[in-house]
């Protein structure tokens, strides 16, 4: 497997941002790494820190610099059992034993939409969010080794099951998540590697996909479909690297224009 660099013609400045972390608010799929779990990936390029009961959202511009929304951050609910992004720039509360979703209107106010309120089952050990390109709200659940997977019906106004997709954690792995639209990483011998959902309902594991991963990184962090952030040290602080895969050119590219600094 090949990786290829993509060099820009601009010389790039760093964007640093602090991230003192909020003692009570983390992003669930992330609960596992303290190194990472104040941050969250709510879609639609969106990067968002956990800071003070916020969540301060971050934009890559196309000066190829990152920005922050001072205008619009998400005020996080008091009362709360943790973060999911959830895709197409919206954020899942979960508290009280359901999943609560907010979604910005046209003005960029934050609001809650009732309509997806999900009940979560009992037993579940990871819930984390299964990021589609033009659809919202999918999001799995890990029972003893075994993920299912459920989705928001429009028509029918309904959470449901896809009895399809379930999926069986190979054992030994370090760490798994969703790589979006149905696709499966797992984290083991510093290799990612990839599972892909077929129509009849089996999974497949990717081996013109793997990707070796830096020795010395901290977390590796789910951010858009086909598209993942590795946390490594830098200099006194930390630094997200963004890898996206090319499946056309069988490669994993890294954005180093979008190298993303933490203090």
């Amino acid at each position: 497997m090949k990786t290829k660099h993509i060099i820009f013609s601009l010389l790039l400045a760093g964007f640093a941002v602090s991230c003192g972390r909020s003692t009570s608010s983390i992003n669930l799929e992330m609960a596992h790494n303290e190194s990472a779990h104040h941050i969250l990936s709510p879609g639609l390029g969106w990067l968002g820190i956990i800071q003070d009961q916020e969540v301060h959202m971050f934009y890559f511009t196309r000066s190829y610099t990152w920005e922050v929304d001072n205008v619009h951050p998400f005020a996080i609910p008091e009362k709360n059992d943790g973060l999911l992004g959830m895709g197409l720039g919206s954020i899942g509360v979960v508290s009280n034993g359901a999943l609560h979703l907010y979604i910005q209107d046209q003005g960029g106010k934050w609001t809650q939409d009732e309509r997806y309120n999900l009940e979560l089952p009992r037993g579940y050990r990871r819930i984390f969010t299964v990021k589609q390109e033009w659809e919202l709200a999918y999001v799995a659940m890990e029972f003893d080794g075994r993920i299912q997977f459920y989705y928001f019906d429009e028509e029918q106004g309904l959470w449901l099951q896809d009895e399809t997709a379930t999926f069986i954690l190979p054992q030994g792995i370090e760490d798994y998540f969703s790589m979006g639209n149905m696709t499966i990483a797992i984290v083991s011998d510093n290799k990612l590697g990839l599972y892909y959902l077929h129509t009849e309902g089996n999974w497949t594991f990717a081996e013109d996909y793997v990707l070796q991963l830096p020795e010395n990184r901290l977390a590796v962090i789910p951010f858009e479909p086909g598209i993942i952030a590795v946390m490594e040290p830098w200099n006194n602080s930390k630094r997200l690297q963004f890898y996206q895969l090319d499946i056309s050119s069988d490669m994993w590219i890294i954005e180093e224009a979008m190298n993303f600094y933490l203090n």
